[in-house]
């Protein structure tokens, strides 16, 4: 059994170019494979859609009723159509939450060419260092550093943060053997 769409569309352009020859050409197809779409579709509704004879092309009362609905309806589909191709570049609106220095140090700076990138996407930023309900909150994506507590989650590593201690070399001086010293949680750097 043929594709029915397929069969539509040589139906409509068969009548729009009143031959099967016409069709065939226009269509890039063979004329008995026109014919066959035509045969197919008319087994299928159990209907004759077209008066053939040597010389001309007509369509029936039947023919004409599925002529104007089908082509309006495969307008529509090619509308629906064109319409979800047109977006096949991302389009819409995303909401990140994620963590302060996260979000400044290694987010931020990526945003800009990402909307660049992609200009009918609007990014909503929200920094902040607290767990965030997804849902509550609208938000389609969460970034954070570290362990996953709450396993409900769908999470995926995307990266890995290291982490170093740091200091001016006046502090590095004073404390220049730290396995010898104790340091009290008092301490703030």
């Amino acid at each position: 059994m043929l594709d029915r769409l397929a069969s539509v569309r040589v139906f409509i352009r068969t009548v729009e170019l009143g031959s099967f020859s016409a069709a065939a050409r226009d269509l890039g197809i063979t004329q008995p494979t026109v014919s066959k779409h035509i045969a197919s579709l008319e087994a299928q509704l159990g209907a004759r859609l077209m008066s053939r004879s040597t010389r001309a092309l007509s369509l029936t009362h039947d023919g004409e009723r599925y002529y104007r609905h089908v082509r309006s309806a495969l307008e529509a589909f090619e509308e629906a159509a064109a319409e979800v191709g047109a977006r096949s570049s991302p389009q819409g609106h995303i909401k990140i939450a994620c963590g302060a220095s996260l979000g400044l140090f290694k987010i931020m700076p990526l945003l800009h060419g990402f909307m660049k990138l992609h200009p009918g996407v609007t990014v909503e930023l929200d920094l902040s260092d607290r767990l965030v309900n997804l849902i509550e909150e609208a938000a389609d994506l969460a970034l954070r550093v570290g362990q996953l507590e709450d396993s409900s989650f769908i999470a995926r590593r995307i990266g890995l943060a290291g982490r170093a201690c740091v200091a001016t070399r006046t502090i590095s001086s004073e404390w220049a053997r730290p396995a010898s010293r104790q340091i009290s949680s008092s301490t703030t750097a």
